[in-house]
């Protein structure tokens, strides 16, 4: 008969002790790699951050002082007077919300005063000063057409973000009031972004917003603010993404995926619904003795990123019936297109101009004014 196998000794008081310490350091060590690898991580995205130029402040909101923009109750946002801004891209608003210098409500005897409107290629984002912008390198042009008794006064009005609504609005609501000689139209691309989206509405409310303030908490601000990875893991590295920016005040929770590309499809309804608030802006120069001067969108289709809205088809579009509806009204149609599109050297992307681009872009301008002797020029 064989003998049964012996039982295993019972455990002992001694060897639980034992089996605990050794699973505690097995959680110890687990815990040490862990922290270590968060910190090695930590370490390697702030290196990869510092060589970008990119700190913590491009997660955080900026603070009210800070904000270029301000709320305002009919036209969404607009741009804070007196604001400045130092730096690589120095900015300045004037007492009447618009870049550059200062400019007094009541027009000087002999002025003639030139407004342009449009959004961030009217504001020129691309401008590293606000001289170097190109409504103010026109008005640098013109002066050296202007006759003795003769000035010329140019202002820029151009918002990033505002569509054709906006320029509407703000034109009827605060600057006929400055009794402007005549009304630069440039401005296609915030149009064509809702008229290439999903459900469009004339009023482009199928992905625009009231403005929106979101407050910050104030655990994520303080990782937002000392922790870099936590920040690449929560906010990645879109700077329309982040909190605080103007595509997050403006736009409707996920209006990137009502992208319809304009290769495929142009809608014809949106290009409508465009051209009308330009006519309209048209009716309003003529009943009040402004000039509009109606300019297509110039564009630069090789600079265009795998990342971006296709919209080159839209504008082409939008252009041509800019063209039609300024002959449709009698006034002067420059196409500013045909004359600074395509030229890599003068774009930051598919649509901004850098310094080089604006200067390019007020001297097509100004030829063309002097040309079609508007403003009184050529004359």
């Amino acid at each position: 008969m064989r003998p049964m196998p012996a039982s295993p000794p019972p455990e002992t008081a001694a060897s639980a002790p034992r089996r605990r310490l050794g699973l505690d350091a097995l959680a110890g060590r687990c815990l040490f790699v862990l922290l270590a690898a968060l910190l090695l991580f930590e370490l390697v995205v702030r290196a990869i951050d510092w060589k970008a130029g990119r700190g913590s402040e491009f997660w955080l909101p900026k603070t009210k002082q800070q904000e270029l923009f301000v709320p305002h109750p009919f036209l969404g946002c607009a741009l804070r007077p007196q604001f400045e801004r130092p730096g690589r891209y120095q900015i300045r608003i004037n007492a009447l919300g618009m870049r550059g210098a200062e400019m007094a409500v009541e027009k000087a005897p002999g002025t003639v005063r030139i407004l342009a409107t449009g959004g961030s290629t009217t504001f020129c984002t691309g401008a590293r000063t606000d001289a170097a912008a190109w409504p103010a390198q026109l008005g640098q042009l013109l002066a050296g057409h202007a006759r003795p008794e003769r000035r010329y006064e140019v202002g820029n009005c151009g918002v990033s973000g505002w569509t054709t609504i906006e320029n509407l609005i703000d034109l009827e609501l605060r600057r006929v009031e400055l009794a402007p000689d005549a009304w630069i139209i440039y401005g296609a691309a915030n149009d064509a972004r809702p008229i290439q989206a999903r459900g469009f509405q004339p009023d482009y409310t199928h992905v625009r917003r009231a403005w929106i303030e979101s407050e910050m908490g104030g655990l994520d601000r303080f990782l937002l603010g000392n922790s870099h990875a936590y920040a690449w893991v929560t906010r990645g590295l879109d700077p329309e993404g982040q909190a605080g920016t103007l595509a997050s005040k403006m736009f409707v929770p996920g209006y990137e995926a009502l992208h319809v590309r304009s290769d495929s499809s142009v809608y014809e309804p949106g290009v409508q619904a465009y051209l009308r608030n330009v006519e309209h802006m048209i009716v309003v120069c003529r009943a009040r003795g402004i000039q509009a001067i109606v300019c297509s969108f110039a564009t630069c289709a090789s600079k265009l990123s795998p990342g971006d809205e296709r919209l080159l088809e839209t504008v082409a579009r939008m252009n041509q019936g800019l063209a039609e509806l300024a002959e449709r009204h009698a006034v002067p149609f420059i196409d500013l297109a045909a004359r600074i599109s395509d030229q890599p050297a003068w774009y930051d992307d598919w649509m901004h101009h850098n310094d080089a681009g604006c200067l390019a872009f007020a001297q097509a301008l100004a030829r063309a004014m002097v040309e079609l002797r508007l403003c009184g020029l050529g004359s």
